[in-house]
């Protein structure tokens, strides 16, 4: 998508794309696996910037945290990118060593 409202949530820009929407069935189909799973099984990270591409760290967004919100602190470079992942493959994605503590 072009343009996200920073005071949307995560959660609402996903339904965007996952729910049913005039338009989207394509989107929908592409996104199958993540369109019928439950919505908590679904885990939103994005990448902490700089790190090495050898050893990437990530941040763990709240789904129901604004855009604003979930950027706040976080260093980006141009736009973020913001990683959707099955709970089930959360393990592929270190968390930065703040957030494994916090």
């Amino acid at each position: 998508e072009s343009e996200v409202s920073e005071s949307s949530t995560l959660s609402e820009e996903l339904g965007k794309h996952l729910d049913v929407h005039p338009g989207n069935s394509t989107t929908r189909s592409t996104l199958r696996t993540f369109a019928t799973a439950p919505r908590d099984s679904l885990v939103l990270f994005m990448k902490r910037l700089p790190c090495s591409s050898a050893a990437p760290q990530y941040f763990k967004l709240d789904p129901n945290a604004t855009l604003m919100e979930s950027l706040n602190g976080k260093t980006m470079i141009e736009f973020p990118t913001i990683d959707v992942v099955m709970e089930v493959d959360k393990g592929r994605f270190p968390l930065f060593i703040r957030e494994v503590l916090t």
